[in-house]
Formats: structure tokens, sequence, C-alpha cells
């Protein structure tokens, strides 16, 4: 920069020399017009130095230092002058920011965040024309690697998606070796070609199994964590990354929405990394001042479109490919039991002895017919956890749709309680404050119950591995505390005097302490149950090579219904209840080689569970 870019440009506020319609040298198009971003960067110090060697001046180097100590005490903008030295340079052309004195130091957190921004800005898909970009930094070896590092080889599947000028587009989805899987045009069938600039979609997808993963090439827990710190689907405009798309918890695409309603081979935004690039040259996209996102306008939608029907037809296809697989397995199984049996019934004929050959039948029979027992056993109740999976799913996506309402609740008590206080002054409190009061209770209860379904349908809790109890009770507590408070129900834990560590899913655990609960809130809450001092209690004991886990509360109990059928699927003594939650515990309790009890009338009054586990 030259003095008059340095002093017209570089601090001018509010105005750009930028000419957005002109490319730059590389062939990218300029952003940003304000200079706001700028200057809040230049603030994070006590002093800022610019140092710039403009081409146009070869031999020169300008510089200037701002003293922001002495800016704040200045009573007018023109007050304050800026001295530029400029002095004779052997270096190259460019510009160098130092800011001195950072106000509040980073700590790991803060150098997390820088980091990932880093990364995104640099581009982290190693394109030609992004930017280099490295990070130095003795105390944060870890993070400077991250920047460097990256993972893309090892991708399951890659989409490729492209919008042209005449609106209609073409989506490839490769393997992990580079061969094209299945191509096909978009938008499919009736829909409307696409009213938007030209545009790419690029899409990378993980599997994240130690199956699928060379433990000597990598290791799984990396990926996840370079996953973590550059996840998600992100835009890039006129070659600059555009927050918050792609930023944790910021899911644009509605990835995991789209999970939750078919999971089979659906990515969700913990285990892609995808980018949508929009040159844009005419400017269709538009941001707001503060340079965080799009002005969602037609444009917009139709870029989200574009993806989403990408990442829709990609799932279809590979739907597909899963469901042709598994018939043909579902074909070649009996066939390969019955080959399997027969081999196994010719060894026992070839052996010598008659009476032990005879024996060997024997039993091989009986094995047979038990096997064939435990198999209509399993069809039975693959067809009862179909429909709680049907369930489960449905619920999820309601519990989706219905964030949005319950954030236009809690925004409108907000406006009620604002415009009633102005209006009914000091009537408020008397006439206006409980029921606005209610209404965001009732709201605050309504966000619980959305979370629940996607809580639960969370892929790796159903991963065996070492799960301690007491850490995934209190997880479950947590997550019902509004749903507990809205009921006035006191819940109270006692943790194990040392860890009890399973071995099994944290999904296991979560489902009996979920059916356990609910179970309570259901006998607290429904007719002729006491309305005070409502109480569940959790205890955990260790004892030896078990933990016994002791649910009560104080409630009426067990009335009504033979306590040997409230196991069965259907049976319940709730007019609201399903009749599945208790089977759910039993069934989870045996699978994890334990054994559950209960008695009508416990400690507290109500009804009083015994859960007893195999600790690690």
């Amino acid at each position: 920069m030259t003095v008059d870019d340095i002093l017209s440009g570089f601090f001018m506020i509010g105005r750009s020399r930028k000419a957005p319609r002109v490319k730059r040298k590389n062939g990218r198009l300029t952003v940003g017009d304000k200079g706001l971003g700028r200057l809040a960067a230049l603030r994070l110090g006590s002093s800022t130095t610019i140092i710039s060697r403009p081409k146009s001046e070869p031999g020169i180097e300008h510089t200037t230092t701002i003293d922001w100590a002495q800016i704040d005490l200045a009573e007018a903008i023109e007050d304050i002058k800026l001295s530029i030295t400029s002095l004779p340079t052997k270096d190259k052309s460019g510009t160098e920011i130092y800011i001195d004195q950072i106000t509040n130091p980073l700590n790991t957190e803060d150098v997390a965040r820088l980091t990932r921004e880093l990364v995104l800005l640099k581009d982290p898909f190693e394109t030609s024309d992004g930017f280099d970009v490295v990070l130095i930094s003795k105390e944060f070896q870890e993070y400077v690697k991250r920047v460097n590092e990256s993972y893309f080889e090892f991708a399951n599947y890659r989409l490729v998606a492209s919008v042209g000028k005449n609106g209609e587009g073409i989506a490839d989805v490769y393997d992990s070796s580079g061969q094209i899987l299945f191509s096909d045009t978009i938008p499919h069938g009736k829909s409307k070609k696409y009213k938007m600039p030209p545009a790419k979609f690029e899409l990378w997808v993980w599997i994240l199994s130690s199956e699928y993963f060379n433990e000597k090439t990598v290791k799984l827990p990396e990926i996840r964590e370079w996953l973590k710190s550059i996840g998600g689907v992100h835009i890039y405009h006129r070659g600059i990354r555009v927050r918050p798309y792609g930023d944790p918890g910021f899911d644009w695409l509605d990835m995991n929405l789209a999970r939750a309603r078919r999971p089979e081979e659906r990515p969700s935004t913990n285990n892609v990394i995808g980018r949508v690039i929009i040159n844009d040259p005419k400017l269709r996209l538009d941001q707001p001042t503060n340079r965080i996102g799009f002005i969602e306008n037609e444009v917009f939608n139709e870029v989200r479109r574009f993806a989403k029907d990408s990442l829709e037809w990609m799932g279809k296809e590979r739907l597909k490919i899963a469901e042709a697989r598994r018939e043909s397995e579902k074909r070649s199984a009996p066939a390969e039991s019955k080959n399997a049996l027969q081999s196994l019934r010719a060894a026992v004929k070839s052996a010598s002895q008659k009476d032990e050959k005879r024996n060997i039948e024997d039993a091989l029979e009986t094995f047979v017919k038990v096997k064939n027992s435990e198999m209509y056993i399993l069809q039975d109740e693959l067809q009862l956890y179909r429909s709680l999976a049907t369930a489960g799913t449905t619920s999820a996506v309601f519990a989706h749709e219905s964030s949005k309402p319950i954030t236009v609740l809690k925004s409108s008590a907000n406006t009620l309680e604002r415009r009633g206080r102005k209006i009914a002054g000091e009537r408020y409190d008397a006439q206006l404050k409980e029921p606005i009061n209610r209404i965001r209770s009732v709201s605050n209860s309504l966000s619980s119950y959305s979370k629940f379904p996607i809580f639960h349908l969370v892929r790796r809790k159903r991963k065996i591995t070492e799960v301690d109890l007491r850490e995934t009770w209190q997880t479950i507590a947590e997550l019902f505390t509004p749903l507990l408070q809205e009921a006035q129900i006191s819940f109270s834990i006692e943790p194990p005097q040392s860890p009890c560590i399973i071995n099994g899913s944290i999904a296991m655990i979560e489902s009996i302490a979920t059916n356990l609960l609910t179970n309570s809130i259901y006998a607290l809450t429904k007719r002729g149950a006491t309305m005070v001092e409502r109480q569940v209690n959790v205890k955990i004991i260790h004892q030896g090579t078990t933990a016994r886990i002791i649910h009560s509360d104080n409630g009426r109990g067990i009335q009504n219904i033979d306590i040997e059928k409230i196991w069965n699927p259907g049976e319940t003594t709730s007019n609201q209840g399903t009749g599945f939650g208790l089977t759910i515990v039993r069934d989870s309790v045996s699978d994890l080689n334990g054994s559950v009890a209960v008695i009508p009338s416990g400690s507290l009054g109500g009804a009083e569970f015994f859960v007893t586990l195999p600790i690690k």
C-alpha cells in the first residue's frame, strides 16, 4: 500500500476502494466494503503497527503505529493525527501488521477456535487459488500441526455436484479409490431449474468405524479430532469463507434432521467436511453489515436447495446399494445355514462308534430345535423394536420441527412481559406476571421434550465400550431437569463410593435410566398422586463384582396389575403409557448380563426397582 492507500483506503470506514466486479491478479473477486472487521481486529492489543511495501514503489517501506490509548483520549476524530514514516528497504513488496500487548490473553480454547478459523480461511481443501496460512506458536504445537494436517485421502465417499449458467446441475459420487459409484443430473423430475449463480458443491464423507481404517496408517481418534476442528459444510463466496455456515451447531442443510428421519446411509455434520463454492460475479448473494451469513433471499434459498437436493440424491443412491446388499445377504443366509448344518450332520455320520454317533445326533437335533425357537423369539423382538424405531424416528422429526415454534413462544413471552410492564405498570405483577411465567415454564419443558429423540439417536452411543453408571445417570437427570421442575419433583442421586464401570453401550444404560425416570414421572403426576414433596431417588452401590442401582419414588406404587406382567410388552398402569418402557428395561438389563427386580411399595412408598449389573 502507498501512503494514500493507507490513509484513504486502509483506515477509511464505511466505504471501500475495492471494485466488487474487478478480479485480482490471482483471479479472485474482492470481498468486503465497510472496514469494520479490520478495525475490530486492529484493536485487539494496546498498539498496532502497519508496515507496507507497495509494488508501485520498489525499495520503499511505509510504517505507521496506532496507540489506542491516545486515540481513546481524543475528543474528536479530527484531533487524531497518524504519522507515516517512509524509509528505504530491500525487502519484497507486502504488508505486515503487528498487534502488541494483546488485551485478553489467549487460552487453549481461544487458540483452538483461532486454529479452526485459520484452517478454514486457508481452505483445507487445498485449492491452488486459496490463501496460504502459517501458524507459529511454541506453546501450542498441537494446533500448529492441525493447521497443516489433512485426511481427505481417507474419506469413504466424495460427492461432487455443480450448477451451470443455465440452472441445470450434475452430481457424481466417488468411492475411496476415486471410482464413480453413481452419477445423475439435478434437479430431478419436474423440479424447477436453480435460479442462482454457477456453483460447485463438494462433500467428503467418513464412516467413523475402526473396520474402515488401517490403524497403522491413520488413527481413528485423529480423524475424529480433525473433523471436530473443521467439519461441517462451509460456504466460500469469492474465495473467502462465510460464517456461520459449517460452524458447530449450525446445520444449515438440515443434515442431522435427514439422518434422524432415515438414519441409514445418511451423513451427519459430525462425519463430513464440505464446501459450496460460489464466485458470484454479479453479487446476487447479499451479506449484512456484520458479514455474518447471507441475507436469506431467493438466490440464497436456491443455493440451499441445490445442496440439499445433492445430499438427498446421494442418500437415496447409497440406500439402494445397502438394500441390495442386505437382500443378497438375506437370500444367501438360509442356504449358508443349511449347508453348514448338512456339513455338521455329515461329520456326525462319519463318527466311528455307534453309541457315540447316536448321542451326538440327539444333541445336534436338540440344538437345532433350540436355535429355531430362538430365531422365532428374535423375529418377534425384531417386530417390536421396529415399531419402537418407527416411533422414535417419527418423534425425532416432530422434535426438530417443534424447536422453531418453541423459540417463538419464548420470544413472545419476553415481548408480552415488556409490553405488559409498560401498559399495566404496577398491576403487571398482580395480573400478568404469573401467566407469562407459566408460558416460559411450559416452553422450557417443550424445549426439553424436543431434545430427547435426537439425544438418544446419536450413533456413537450404540458402540460397546466402558460406561460410567453414575455419569450416564447424571446426564439423563440433567436432560430431565426442566420436566422434573415443571412437575415439582425433587430428584437426588447417591453416587457409589468408587466408580462403577460396566462393559456395554451408553444407549443401553440411557434406555434403562430414561424409562425408569419416565415411569416415576407418570406415577407422581397422574390423578390421585401426591401434590407435595414429590421425590425420586437413585442410589448406585458398588458390590464387589457387581453394581446395584436402586430407583425409587414416593408415588402410589404398583397397583391393579400382576407384578410379573409389568415386564410384558403393552402392559401399563397409565392411560398415557405405551407399555414398552419396562420391556426395554428388562431387555437392556438382560443384554448386559444383569438382572432386574421390583417391589410394589419400597422405601419411599412408591415402586422400587433393583438393577444389578456386572462391573468391569
